[in-house]
């Protein structure tokens, strides 16, 4: 694996919680003022103001589990409540998956087929890669049935729009 890609992604993972604690203390006087809201919509305003800056560009991020897990821990520190954001990023992935798929002429498209094509090479030796498409087929295989449920909502969707 790449040291510099790792360095980079840890130091954007770095510059996505220090804006999303700075949207979190802009918020701090009303979130301390229980009369003027209620949890219900603390909730709402973590959700709309502080979880987008959080997860901006959420769809490209190839994170290891360490990564992943040093992200959900601040996730958890801010609302100081068990809520994933494992979910929203494995969305996040698949549907930039899917734009990237529903048009086969465009370049992403050609690249990712060219990716997964089947390789003459020798095996990697090194620590195992973590690049967006090897994320892609890790969730696939480990959690099938969502990429078939949300296959098959979009080949729904795409075939009531062609119609």
């Amino acid at each position: 694996m790449n040291v510099f890609k790792t360095e980079i992604t840890q130091i954007h993972l770095a510059r996505r919680k220090t804006l999303a604690a700075a949207a979190l203390r802009r918020l701090w006087t009303i979130w301390l003022r229980s009369q003027i809201s209620t949890d219900a919509t603390r909730i709402r305003l973590y959700n709309c103001y502080v979880l987008p800056i959080l997860l901006y560009n959420c769809g490209t991020w190839a994170l290891t589990t360490s990564e992943l897990l040093h992200l959900e821990s601040f996730h958890r520190r801010q609302l100081r409540k068990r809520t994933t954001l494992r979910h929203r990023i494995t969305a996040a992935r698949w549907g930039l998956f899917g734009h990237i798929l529903r048009r086969p002429d465009i370049p992403a498209s050609v690249q990712m087929q060219a990716y997964f094509a089947p390789s003459t090479a020798g095996k990697w030796r090194d620590r195992p890669r973590t690049t967006l498409p090897l994320v892609l087929d890790a969730d696939l295989l480990a959690n099938s049935t969502y990429a078939d449920t949300t296959l098959c909502r979009r080949l729904a969707k795409l075939s009531l729009a062609q119609a």
